[in-house]
């Protein structure tokens, strides 16, 4: 058990996934969304100006997407990225990984799964 609370931020541009990712995590008392972002500039403005902890991050948005904005964030805030996709290539999986993301998930996992990935990125393992 997390002796903190663990702040999010999530960029998805689909609403409904957006806000039931937010719900799902809320169940647990460890975890706090602090924000929301429909696209990628709209993230990085918020980056910007609300403290999280970890950022679960849509690899397709629209405008900038998630790759991009991975690229645009420093080092130390790389390494508190989630990077969530329906679906990774071999390609993506290995930029994501030579970006330095705290992680890459299937936006089909288990919630336990999301969770134990969320704890470890910002424990900062």
């Amino acid at each position: 058990m997390m002796s903190r609370t663990v702040r999010l931020l999530i960029a998805d541009d689909h609403v409904m996934f957006r806000r039931s990712l937010r719900a799902l995590l809320e169940l647990d008392p460890c975890f706090e969304v602090v924000g929301e972002a429909g696209n990628g500039r709209h993230l990085l403005a918020l980056v910007d100006s609300t403290p999280a902890d970890v950022i679960l991050l849509d690899i397709a948005m629209p405008g900038l997407d998630g790759l991009e904005v991975l690229e645009s964030l420093d080092e130390v805030r790389r390494a508190g990225v989630i990077v969530l996709t329906a679906n990774a290539s071999r390609d993506e999986f290995a930029r994501v990984s030579r970006l330095g993301a705290g992680g890459l998930l299937l936006k089909d996992v288990e919630l336990e799964v999301l969770h134990a990935a969320v704890r470890r990125v910002a424990a900062g393992v």
